[in-house]
């Protein structure tokens, strides 16, 4: 039977930091935190844990667990795109909101 790899950040990195660079390999009996740093700060690592940027479903996970949108208001095309749009866009401003984020003066 094949193992799965798993992929599982044990530290919390925040944007824009850089992941030390990977060192000797833990020894054998090393905790799984420390050989999990170990396989994400590998080049093969980085690439590999950087392909879950490119998935879209746990946006519509927290659109709809979140935010509680469980159905269209309205029928129609462009009624239904009028309002989806109005969801997309509370979204990311209620990720901004939260992030701290700031507009930066002109």
């Amino acid at each position: 039977m094949r193992g799965i790899d798993l992929y599982v950040p044990a530290d919390r990195q925040h944007h824009g930091e850089l992941s030390p660079s990977a060192s000797d390999p833990p020894p054998l009996d090393a905790p799984a935190i420390a050989q999990m740093r170990h396989t994400l700060q590998t080049v093969a690592g980085e690439v590999i844990y950087a392909l879950r940027k490119t998935i879209v479903e746990p946006v519509f996970g927290q659109i709809k667990a979140g935010r509680g949108f469980r159905r269209f208001a309205f029928r129609g095309q462009a009624r239904v795109t009028a309002e989806w749009l109005l969801i997309c866009l509370t979204h990311n401003l209620l990720k901004l909101f939260r992030s701290g984020w700031t507009p930066q003066q002109a």
